[in-house]
């Protein structure tokens, strides 16, 4: 499918996803377009491959804008669990299952160190 003719759909919980077919967005990103087409232009750059790099990399000033619509949109939270449930299915993210277990190896280093 054309990344540039995706079809976007609205959802009340999460922040947004790219699948090979469509992107969800929070509906809230409906009061504010400027962040809505950011975050859209985002998740195009996404592919159904491992890519941690690509989230970890594209930092601008508007992940600042990003992260205060987090913090006032809790319903966005969820997709920052590595396990959801979503239709019934369980969803495992391979880069947040990375990013979290090497944040606790980390921890545990650290507290053995300390």
């Amino acid at each position: 499918m054309d990344k540039k003719k995706q079809k976007l759909i609205y959802t009340k919980w999460g922040l947004a996803n790219y699948y090979s077919d469509h992107i969800e967005l929070n509906k809230a990103f409906k009061e504010d377009k400027k962040l809505r087409d950011y975050v859209v232009q985002h998740e195009l750059k996404h592919t159904d491959k491992f890519d941690i790099k690509h989230d970890l990399m594209d930092i601008k000033p508007q992940t600042f804008r990003l992260m205060w619509f987090v913090l006032i949109h809790p319903r966005t939270w969820i997709d920052f669990l590595p396990v959801q449930i979503k239709k019934g299915e369980i969803i495992y993210d391979t880069n947040l299952t990375i990013l979290y277990g090497l944040c606790i190896i980390l921890s545990i280093i650290l507290f053995k160190i300390l």
